[in-house]
């Protein structure tokens, strides 16, 4: 197997002779005269060499600057074996550095949006993974259901190091991140002791959404009870609020709204 890197992805490249099994060495001819090699046992790297460089620091050489020509040469034997963690745990850990040091604007994988969904595809892999405490916590909350900004209210953490941390996991297929933009949002009624109009108070992320596939601002929310009855409220974004719809104490006397009820909500055309 050879090939050019640009035309192959060298992150998918690895994951490819890691899953095959293989055995032998990825040698990689880089344009800076410097020869990267990577060693595989059995779908094991062994040992990574990069110039001067060896293991995870020459992988991350490797990665960060993916180009030049590759050829596996299978039956190869590392001159020695000096790597000691299983190849998700050595993958996770060279791109959480590699993210550490990356700005938006450089990063090859765009983060999740806010409203979709993660879901955990391999269970089976955490009991052997050594995760970051933010990953620990991000993992914590995955269940399929909640959204990238539910995890990310939930557990305190800041919206891009959710979507980060999502992307790395992401990345060494041990969840899938869903694309969700839904057009109804089931929400939980509250009061609001700051309200005194007869207005809805949603998320701004979830209004935000609504804006884009309206392709306008969206002004006014229709709601839908538990009964079937359908009220037609002026719209409040609020940040931080989840999956609650607040109203005022006027408001949910005005209705006979239940604190506590789902309700639907969709944009009022």
């Amino acid at each position: 197997m050879r090939g050019s890197l640009g035309v192959f992805n060298l992150f998918d490249l690895l994951q490819l002779l890691s899953q095959n099994h293989s055995k032998g060495c990825l040698n990689i001819f880089h344009p800076s005269q410097r020869e990267g090699r990577v060693y595989f046992d059995t779908g094991r790297i062994t040992h990574v060499s990069f110039g001067a460089l060896i293991d995870a620091d020459a992988l991350r050489g490797l990665l960060r600057d993916e180009r030049g020509n590759f050829e596996f040469a299978p039956g190869r034997t590392p001159p020695e074996e000096t790597v000691t963690v299983g190849f998700d745990n050595l993958i996770l850990s060279v791109i959480r550095e590699l993210d550490d040091g990356m700005n938006t604007t450089e990063r090859q994988i765009p983060l999740p949006g806010e409203l979709d969904t993660p879901g955990v595809l391999e269970a089976e892999k955490l009991s052997a993974l050594t995760l970051a405490a933010d990953e620990f916590a991000v993992i914590e909350l995955i269940d399929g259901e909640r959204s990238v900004i539910q995890i990310s209210q939930t557990s305190s953490l800041p919206l891009e190091v959710v979507q980060r941390t999502l992307v790395r996991l992401a990345s060494i297929g041990l969840i899938e991140v869903k694309k969700r933009s839904p057009r109804v949002a089931r929400l939980v009624v509250g009061l609001s002791r700051e309200m005194t109009g007869l207005e809805i108070c949603v998320d701004e992320v979830i209004l935000r959404s609504w804006d884009k596939q309206s392709g306008r601002p969206v002004k006014r929310l229709r709601m839908r009870d538990e009964e079937g009855r359908e009220f037609v409220f002026d719209a409040i974004g609020t940040p931080n609020l989840g999956a609650y719809a607040l109203f005022s104490n006027n408001a949910l006397m005005r209705f006979d709204l239940r604190a506590n009820a789902q309700v639907l909500v969709k944009p009022e055309n």
